[in-house]
């Protein structure tokens, strides 16, 4: 058969096409391998702030370190309770935790594997794990409830003398605790009253745990996000000056609440103000385990340290009907 030039230049021309696409795959392929590469070595991230690096995610966790602006880490994981907090290594090796809203990342978070609150808590000469000694015995029958509050529905009761096994509590004064292995039964489980049982070991050593909406046991949220537009204001009451606005699904730190439970003293960068409730995403377990404010500290002061909830708070007027800052 007669070889024509154009059948030639056809026949290079199709090679040529099938050359290129398969460069491409073989870069793409590349690419990808990378990525994932990439992904599981962590991901490159800078800091935004000057922030706390603590051994677990919350700010009840032990100070290990911390990151100055500009301070770039490495990101390799994300918390599995609510992707809030997000476990670093530092750029000496240090192991952490810091709020996500903190770091500005080279990567998607998504991409991040889930990680225990456990990681870096180990206890030095010990075990990290709840609360292992820790036992109740009911004095008589004793309610268990869903939730660390009476209001919580009565999911069973413990039997006289019977005994349980604590493993967290629902603050750090330990007035409930959340008991497991109750009559003997390893899959009945629940919360009770402190004062209803009597402690063998020491509480102190429990975490600090809340239900979320699915009852699941998840820690304290230092970090809650914003429904709207939040208005930050001077003192707790409408009229009152805005000091800034924090804007919609950001987050911020709150520090404490007035006695009614409107409104929150909360911390957005460096700055500190009132916001209605209302404004942030927080369940009525989390509220519970916020301090009142301290009329104690001074005029609209943040509180320095946890306050307990013994302390008489400031008396604040409710915020009218609707009202949203």
């Amino acid at each position: 058969m007669k070889t024509t030039k154009a059948s030639v230049v056809r026949k290079f021309s199709v090679w040529g096409l099938l050359l290129g696409v398969g460069l491409l795959a073989s870069v793409a392929s590349a690419a990808q391998e990378t990525d994932a590469s990439a992904q599981s070595d962590g991901i490159p991230a800078t800091a935004y702030q000057t922030v706390n690096v603590r051994n677990g995610p919350g700010t009840f966790y032990d100070i290990v370190g911390r990151l100055s602006a500009g301070d770039s880490v490495i990101v390799d994981g994300r918390y599995e309770a609510d992707e809030q907090w997000l476990h670093i290594i530092m750029s000496d090796g240090q192991p952490g935790w810091v709020g996500a809203f903190v770091l500005m990342l080279e990567g998607e978070i998504s991409a991040l594997p889930m990680v225990s609150a456990e990681l870096d808590n180990e206890v030095e000469g010990g075990s990290s794990g709840p609360g292992a000694d820790v036992i109740v015995v009911a004095y008589g029958r004793v309610n268990v409830r869903s939730g660390p509050n009476l209001t919580y529905e009565v999911v069973g009761q413990m039997e006289v003398s019977s005994e349980a096994q604590a493993v967290a509590r629902s603050s750090e004064d330990s007035d409930w605790l959340f008991v497991e292995d109750v009559n003997g039964d390893e899959d009945f489980e629940g919360w009770v009253a402190y004062f209803t049982v009597r402690v063998t070991g020491d509480t102190e050593t429990l975490p600090v745990r809340v239900p979320d909406d699915a009852g699941e046991l998840v820690v304290p949220s230092t970090l809650i996000a914003t429904r709207y537009n939040a208005r930050l204001h001077t003192v707790p009451t409408l009229d009152s000056p805005t000091v800034l606005v924090v804007p919609f699904d950001d987050f911020v730190t709150p520090l404490a609440q007035t006695a009614d439970g409107q409104w929150l003293y909360v911390q957005y960068g460096e700055t500190e103000g009132w916001g209605a409730v209302e404004l942030f995403v927080i369940s009525q377990p989390q509220l519970e385990t916020i301090p009142l404010y301290n009329s104690n500290v001074g005029a609209f002061a943040a509180p320095a340290t946890p306050l307990s909830s013994t302390i008489e708070p400031l008396t604040f007027a409710t915020p009218p009907p609707g009202a949203v800052g």
